[in-house]
């Protein structure tokens, strides 16, 4: 009789060598669908058909049909799309084409396969609904101001040139096309005439300028197609046309609440019926918003926003009983009372000793107890100057006697200011070291030519990240001059043709077919080494400039 029972140890032995390896489907799928059958065929003459065909090589997913897939010219009704396995179709609704019209379905990002979700990009179905097909191509860009980003996801219409100026962006275009990721657009199958142009970046898809806030832009120069067509730029813009709602009041510390910054609106605040109660108001720097300050002892209560409108020549009104936000407060040692924030512009290891020292209080500044302020350096205590900045008494200056190369030390006790809402500091320290007295460089700028005369030319020195607005000047008159004294490091410049002569960058006006203020960020950083000096000579008009 044979002896089996070596197999359980044979067995264990076995499992024991094993090793697991997870199973594959072979390398990863990363082509996109590939469409192999059109019925009718792309680019089909005398189309008569109502359902359009398209299989492709694998098994297919549709992603946001609505968004993603646009037919030019635009269709009465929307077509119909379903996917069964590998095909495609399209139902087009009975007698909604125009005869001897050439039709361009795109696709955009809508078509994936359905394994890896590989995206099939810029592919696109034509057809004609006459015996020929339109050929002409159109391309160009979109830039948004006053940020100068591309303008990504816009829409680019061209209406006939028939129509009114007044019909711009008010009716739905003949044909459009939708932007880039990099603001970039291009027609293609269009048909010899002539356009008028316009763009708009939209949320609810109905192809009109309706809500205000809503980024458009126009060219009064007309789109005259032909074999070859130049590019074509665009200025998008938001229109002064935005009310302000009752969700976009701010709260932070403690008697202060904050409004968007919008040039055709001014605000007034008023709690209850007399003006005895003390209200500051202050333009954030760089424009980005409007505050309000006000008594601590004025939280929850019922208070009046007025906000006039130069535009619509209008006064809408808003009550709302104020408040505040704790997320932005810190809790002062020892009571529960919260502090104002107080910053200052000193850099540990580079502090320019040539300005002056600033602090900047969360809070506008009532009264100032000047002995609980310490400027001490290698010479001993410094004497010091203090005053406003502006008139809102957050931003406080303290001129003093600093020297090159040298460290110091700043002591702010608490208590040491009083703010409007009552509140005081808590306390400050801060060490610094100044900069080396050769580690400036001199910006020098001007005009190439003659004056310029449509207004006025602004000249902008930004920092390198063009986060910060460092100084601001004229060029109206064409002598060279300077600009001002700086630390060594680089810097941007921009130009703003200043159209009507008001010191500020101004949006457009599509009902007064005005563009926005132009705007010309120069590509080439100023790059300030010690002792040197930089020349900026610009020509109004062009893109030349010299760097000497």
């Amino acid at each position: 009789m044979k002896n089996w029972n070596f197999l359980p140890i044979f067995f264990l032995f076995f499992l024991s060598c094993a090793r697991i390896v997870p199973l594959t489907g072979g390398d990863l799928d990363v082509l996109p669908p590939k469409p192999v059958r059109y019925q009718p065929d792309s680019a089909a003459l005398n189309f008569k058909n109502n359902i359009i065909k398209i299989r492709f090589n694998e098994f297919i997913q549709l992603k946001d049909p609505t968004r993603e897939i646009m037919s030019s010219p635009a269709l009465h009704e929307t077509p119909t799309f379903q996917v069964r396995g590998k095909n495609l179709f399209i139902r087009l609704a009975d007698k909604d084409l125009l005869p001897n019209t050439t039709y361009l379905i795109q696709f955009g990002n809508s078509i994936a396969d359905i394994t890896e979700g590989n995206i099939l990009k810029n592919f696109f179905y034509v057809f004609s609904t006459g015996s020929t097909l339109d050929t002409l191509e159109f391309s160009g860009n979109i830039i948004t101001f006053p940020s100068l980003e591309p303008g990504k996801d816009f829409k680019i219409f061209l209406y006939p040139d028939t129509i009114p100026d007044s019909s711009i962006l008010h009716v739905k275009p003949l044909y459009f096309v939708r932007t880039s990721s990099e603001g970039s657009f291009q027609f293609r199958f269009l048909r010899y005439s002539t356009y008028k142009i316009a763009a708009l970046k939209e949320e609810n898809n109905n192809f009109i300028y309706d809500r205000p806030g809503e980024f458009i832009a126009f060219d009064s120069q007309k789109v005259i197609l032909q074999e070859r067509n130049p590019s074509r730029s665009l200025q998008a813009f938001s229109e002064n046309l935005k009310k302000i709602t009752r969700s976009e009041i701010g709260y932070y510390r403690p008697g202060e609440i904050s409004l968007p910054f919008l040039p055709h609106l001014s605000y007034s605040l008023k709690f209850g019926l007399s003006d005895s109660i003390r209200v500051i108001k202050d333009i954030v720097e760089n424009m980005d918003s409007v505050r309000f300050y006000f008594p601590e002892s004025e939280v929850s209560k019922e208070c009046t926003l007025l906000i006039s409108n130069s535009i619509t020549e209008s006064v809408d009104t808003i009550s709302f009983k104020t408040k505040f936000s704790n997320t932005t407060l810190r809790k002062g040692r020892g009571t529960s009372k919260y502090l104002p924030l107080l910053y200052t512009n000193i850099k540990a290891s580079s502090t320019n000793f040539k300005t002056p020292l600033q602090l900047t209080y969360s809070d506008p500044v009532i009264k100032i107890d000047t002995s609980g302020i310490s400027i001490r350096g290698p010479e001993g205590e410094q004497n010091f100057k203090i005053f406003f900045q502006d008139s809102s008494q957050r931003k406080i200056i303290m001129e003093t006697s600093l020297m090159p190369d040298r460290e110091y030390s700043l002591k702010i006790r608490e208590h040491t200011f009083t703010g409007l809402s009552g509140l005081k500091n808590d306390s400050l320290k801060v060490n610094f070291k100044t900069i080396s007295s050769t580690a400036f460089g001199y910006i020098y700028a001007g005009l190439e030519d003659n004056l310029y005369k449509n207004g006025e030319l602004l000249l902008d020195l930004m920092d390198e990240n063009l986060k910060t607005l460092i100084k601001r000047v004229n060029l109206r008159e064409s002598e060279i001059k300077l600009i001002g004294e700086f630390p060594t490091g680089r810097y941007r410049l921009r130009f703003i043709y200043d159209r009507n002569a008001n010191g500020i960058w101004d949006s457009g006006s599509l009902k007064d077919r005005l563009p926005p203020e132009e705007i010309v960020l120069i590509s080439q950083f100023v790059e300030l080494a010690p002792g040197i000096s930089q020349k900026i000579v610009w020509r109004p008009g062009s893109e030349r400039k010299k760097f000497d």
